[in-house]
């Protein structure tokens, strides 16, 4: 029922070594654990799908996502 539902929410692999900014974050309607984050990447806004269960968590994989360190997103 639930097969490649977090494949389907991680951010492209081309993140590493570019500028990455947070700007907003927002629950979606059908599901309290998908956040559709807003971020700058380059200069320009992209919305990416993550899996979290909180405000936190978000802001942790965003700081991994900044850092170059992020490969998957959880």
């Amino acid at each position: 029922m639930n097969r490649n539902r977090r494949r389907n929410l991680t951010p492209p692999p081309t993140l590493r070594g570019k500028q990455v900014e947070f700007a907003e974050m927002r629950r979606t309607p059908k599901d309290p654990m998908v956040w559709v984050v807003t971020l700058w990447i380059n200069g320009w806004p992209h919305d990416i799908k993550m899996w979290a269960k909180d405000e936190l968590d978000v802001f942790k994989q965003v700081k991994e996502l900044q850092r170059g360190a992020h490969n998957n997103v959880s």
